[in-house]
């Protein structure tokens, strides 16, 4: 009787609601494998410039340099444009920008 109840809280006797939310889970593991294919299957050599370059520009290419143990999934789209704005930022001279970035908990799970 009790699991009946939260399941109507939740959400779980909706099928609509039920059926969006497989979508997005089966949308977000495709994206993910489509981009570990893309990614996992690189394989490239870089001298040490060039390696210095891809890492200012990219924060997936600067992720697995700096921790490999720990780096697993690609950032989401969000994250990469917050590194973006960052960098802009650092480059100015003189330039007394201030940046607050409100970012709720759990929001790279849902990214």
């Amino acid at each position: 009787m009790q699991d009946a109840h939260w399941d109507s809280v939740l959400g779980k006797d909706d099928p609509a609601l039920m059926g969006r939310i497989e979508k997005d889970i089966a949308d977000a593991v495709t994206q993910q494998q489509e981009s570990d294919a893309f990614y996992g299957n690189l394989e490239q050599t870089y001298n040490r410039e060039q390696a210095i370059e891809a890492a200012k520009a990219d924060l997936n290419f600067l992720a697995p340099l700096a921790i490999p143990i720990v780096f697993k999934f690609l950032f989401p789209p969000m994250f990469l444009l917050i590194w973006q704005l960052l960098q802009g930022a650092v480059a100015k001279v003189r330039d007394f920008t201030q940046l607050v970035l409100g970012i709720p908990r759990g929001l790279a799970r849902q990214c």
